[in-house]
C-alpha cells in the first residue's frame, strides 16, 4: 500500500490520481482488521477517484497507540480525518464500518454511505462478554476466510489480531439507539446471499434514498470480488448523478 501525504495517521492512501480526484472513497474496515483488509482495492477502482482507507489506533503502523473502545470516540477521530479529505466524500464500511459509517456521517458531509454485511442501527448486534477463547475463533475464523492456512503463521496472526478484535467488540457494544433524524445522504446496504446477516433496510435512518442489494457472496466478499462493488457503486454514484454519466468498468 501507498504512504499517503495526509498529516492524519488514520488516513491511509490506497490510490490517487495524478490530477485533481472526482471524489474521495474512504474504506472503513470492519472488527478486527486494519487498512490492509482492503488493499485489493487500490488497482480496482476508477482512475479519478482517490481511495482512502481508515487506520484506527491499535493496528499496522498505529500499533502501539492506546485502542479506542467507544463508538462515539472512534467516530469522532475518524470524522476529523475525513475533513481532510476534499472532494465529494463516499464511504463504504464493512461491518462494524457500516456503523461507524453512519456515524461519521452525522458528523461531516457525506454523499452517499455503501454498507456491506452491517446490520442497521436499530438491529444491533449483542456481542456479549467476548472470552478470551470465543474472540480467538472469531479471529481465526475472519483469517480463515482471508486465505490464511493453518500454520504456525496463522497461530501467530491470531495472538496479534485478537486484542484488536476485542477493543472492536468494545466499540460495537457502545452503541446506542440512533437520534431519529438519522442522516441525509444516501445509503445502500449490501448483503451476501451466503451471509448470516439478514438483508435490511436503512430507509428509517436517512431522509433520502436507501437500497438493499444482495450479492451472490459470504460476509467477506468486500475484499475478495471488489471489481463487482466497484461496478455497482459506479453505477449507483453515476445514476444519481453524483458522478458523470460515464460508468466505469473494470476489464
Amino acid at each position: 500500500m501507498a504512504r499517503g501525504r495526509f498529516k492524519d495517521p488514520t488516513l491511509v492512501s490506497l490510490a490517487s490520481p495524478d490530477e485533481e480526484p472526482e471524489l474521495d472513497l474512504f474504506l472503513l474496515p470492519g472488527a478486527g482488521a486494519g487498512p490492509r483488509s482492503f488493499s485489493n482495492w487500490a488497482g480496482s477502482v476508477p482512475p479519478s477517484w482517490r481511495v482512502t482507507a481508515a487506520c484506527l489506533p491499535g493496528r499496522d503502523r498505529r500499533t502501539g497507540d492506546p485502542f479506542v473502545t467507544s463508538m462515539a470516540e472512534c467516530a469522532d477521530l475518524l470524522a476529523a480525518a475525513a475533513r481532510e479529505l476534499d472532494r465529494p466524500l463516499v464511504l463504504l464500511g464493512h461491518s462494524l464500518g457500516g456503523m461507524l459509517a453512519f456515524e461519521v456521517a452525522k458528523r461531516v458531509p457525506v454523499v452517499t454511505i455503501f454498507t456491506v454485511g452491517s446490520s442497521p442501527p436499530d438491529r444491533i448486534v449483542d456481542t456479549g462478554g467476548g472470552s478470551d477463547e470465543m474472540i480467538d475463533r472469531m479471529v481465526r475464523e475472519m483469517l480463515h476466510n482471508a486465505g490464511v492456512p493453518d500454520s504456525p503463521v496463522l497461530d501467530g496472526l491470531v495472538d496479534v489480531v485478537s486484542p484488536i478484535m476485542r477493543a472492536d467488540l468494545e466499540v460495537a457494544r457502545s452503541c446506542r439507539a440512533p437520534e431519529p433524524r438519522g442522516v441525509g445522504c444516501d445509503i445502500v446496504s449490501y448483503y451476501g446471499a451466503a451471509d448470516i446477516m439478514p438483508a435490511l433496510s436503512w430507509q428509517p435512518f436517512t431522509t433520502a434514498h436507501a437500497d438493499v442489494v444482495v450479492y451472490d457472496g459470504d460476509h467477506y466478499a468486500v475484499h475478495t470480488d471488489v471489481r463487482w462493488f466497484v461496478a455497482d457503486m459506479t453505477y449507483r454514484l453515476a445514476t444519481r448523478g453524483t458522478l458523470g454519466s460515464v460508468v466505469w468498468e473494470h476489464t
